[in-house]
């Protein structure tokens, strides 16, 4: 078979050679036509005819391979067996083997969307289109020795991707964002960029339950950025911003607050006073206020981060559902159910219809959402949206994440008023284990379970 690959390969143009060598280095299923658009970044042959006809060019190259069964074709682009893939690679030289590798790297890195712009669910069909070469093209790269600042790059937008995807992949976002600060310090490349992978990389440790490890890459982060781009930089706002989040899970309020009133200046003197950004970072800080007491502080800040974040996006955006959730969390302090259960509702609406009913964003409205119900006395309701809290969560973040814990906790509670004393006390049995081993046995959610637990 691999003597008719072979014969077959010499019969197809130089152009459809050169395509054929790049897919080599791609994932085998499902290669989009339109990575090969960019005549400046492509072999000699393949990129005349692109200059000359363009996306046709491209098309008739596949067509070639095509035609001697190199390659397969359906409606997401082409498909190469592995068998060919490595035939192919075999016939290269070193020199262009590398030169092949360095070329799928660069074509990948004009077609993934920038790290700022993942934040967006809109651009995460075409990440996930190109996930699947992004990793093999970056795995041929480093095997050849190729660890640049584009394959670190690479690796680092692909490992945001999955953080902010947020589909039980922390540990590989988390091992591809590691990979590439470790690219990047052996590069000795601007150390801003260090500063940008870890700064991702703490958000992933802070989903992860670390909080401990997030604080410290960030500060890190902090560090780098402060000394490379200067103290007022767009991006050591976004990293006080982010220093803030995780200062607050770990209850240091006054600080969390400080880190954060510091990024808005920042980011309001970088963007203007009515971004989106801004109104994010309005929402942590409002959160911020909440958990110090002022709730009336807070409604006044995720109401204007609201009021902006649907003027800059729309109604229907999942920026918008964030803060919707945040108003429902105050309302809900401030024991306005029915108002807690509207924002919620609403928030659960939006971000199913655009980041998916199985992300652990959702799982976290719908937590907030049993705890309103269970309140209003609907219990039946508080159950079955908390056990569809539960399930999310623990396919997403894992059986002993501390949200997982919270969940149970109120889910034992509700199981408790429904008389179902066996059912609650396994909850909250589980939920102090999850905690207790997490955080300690003196910390105040801790012994908060083991409160109820007791009256079983």
């Amino acid at each position: 078979m691999e003597t008719t690959w072979q014969l077959s390969i010499d019969q197809v143009d130089p152009a459809g050679v050169e395509l054929l060598q790049l897919c080599a280095f791609l994932a085998p299923e499902a290669i989009p036509l339109d990575l090969f658009a960019a005549p400046d970044r492509l072999p000699a042959a393949l990129a005349t005819a692109v200059s000359e006809d363009g996306a046709v060019a491209v098309e008739e190259s596949a067509g070639a391979c095509y035609r001697y069964s190199l390659v397969a074709r359906d409606q997401s682009g082409i498909r190469v067996h592995r068998l060919v893939q490595q035939v192919v690679r075999a016939r290269l030289t070193q020199h262009d083997r590398r030169a092949r590798i360095a070329t799928v790297v660069d074509l990948l890195a004009a077609a993934f969307p920038p790290a700022m712009q993942l934040r967006d669910p809109a651009r995460w069909p075409r990440s996930a289109q190109l996930l699947p070469h992004v990793l093999t093209a970056t795995d041929h790269a480093l095997a050849d020795g190729l660890a640049t600042a584009t394959t670190a790059s690479l690796l680092g937008r692909a490992g945001t991707y999955l953080h902010l995807r947020r589909r039980a992949e922390h540990a590989v976002a988390r091992g591809l964002l590691e990979r590439a600060i470790g690219i990047y310090e052996a590069a000795g490349v601007d150390p801003a960029e260090v500063g940008g992978i870890l700064n991702g990389l703490g958000l992933v440790l802070r989903d992860q339950a670390d909080l401990t490890g997030a604080r410290a890459h960030l500060e890190r982060a902090l560090a780098i950025q402060e000394a490379a781009l200067g103290p007022d930089h767009i991006d050591v706002g976004v990293t006080l911003e982010r220093l803030g989040r995780v200062l607050r899970d770990q209850r240091d309020l006054a600080a969390a607050k400080a880190y954060l009133e510091r990024a808005q200046i920042i980011l309001q003197a970088a963007l203007g006073p009515e971004h989106p950004w801004v109104a994010r970072d309005l929402d942590y800080l409002g959160l911020v206020l909440a958990a110090q007491g002022d709730l009336t502080g807070a409604r006044g800040h995720l109401e204007r981060a609201y009021t902006m974040l649907q003027t800059a996006l729309g109604p229907k955006h999942p920026w918008v559902a964030r803060t919707m959730d945040s108003l429902g969390r105050v309302l809900y302090d401030q024991g306005d159910l029915a108002g807690a259960r509207a924002h919620l509702e609403r928030a659960l609406a939006i971000d199913e219809a655009t980041i998916g009913a199985e992300h652990p964003q959702v799982s976290g409205i719908l937590d907030r959402l049993g705890r309103v119900l269970h309140d209003q006395g609907d219990l039946a309701g508080a159950r079955a949206h908390l056990e569809r809290a539960l399930a999310i969560a623990e396919a997403t973040v894992g059986p002993e994440h501390h949200w997982v814990a919270g969940t149970l906790d109120i889910l034992g509670q509700v199981l408790r008023d429904q008389g179902d004393l066996a059912g609650a006390r396994a909850r909250l049995q589980r939920a102090h284990k999850i905690l207790q081993a997490e955080l300690g046995p003196d910390h105040v959610d801790t012994q908060a379970v083991a409160r109820p637990l007791e009256s079983l």
